[in-house]
């Protein structure tokens, strides 16, 4: 079984390796760190989206909305920062899953990209719902 934190350096190992395979390969540690959490703000959103679809008479204020968007922001910098650019841990996730056989790394890559297709399709339907409930 899979633990959360070897599915997250996983996930940050393909967006790596997918920033290392562009054309442009510099900061490719910071590149995936951002994209990773483009991603989880992406999740955030459509979270927060199907809670307003769900429960439109609650009405979240802005000043209560930039205040949680700030905090989360900043913890997933944090967390970012503390596993992977922390004393150069990406190279180590790196260095792990490198030694993954060649036919388990293309099926992972499928799989990630397919998951990171999901969740923007979720986000898209999630604003497709809001628009409808409003």
């Amino acid at each position: 079984m899979l633990s959360i934190k070897r599915t997250y350096d996983y996930f940050f190992y393909k967006l790596y390796k997918s920033f290392e395979a562009a054309p442009s390969r510099w900061w490719s540690d910071w590149k995936a760190s951002f994209f990773l959490m483009v991603i989880e703000i992406w999740i955030g959103l459509s979270i927060l989206n199907y809670f307003s679809v769900l429960y439109p008479k609650i009405n979240l204020t802005d000043r209560f909305l930039t205040v949680v968007s700030i905090s989360i922001v900043i913890g997933l910098v944090a967390i970012k920062y503390f596993s992977f650019e922390y004393q150069d841990r990406w190279k180590s996730v790196i260095k792990t899953f490198d030694e993954l056989p060649k036919r388990k790394n293309k099926i992972g890559t499928y799989v990630v990209w397919g998951i990171v297709l999901l969740i923007l399709g979720n986000l898209i339907f999630s604003f497709y719902l809001l628009s409808k409930s409003v």
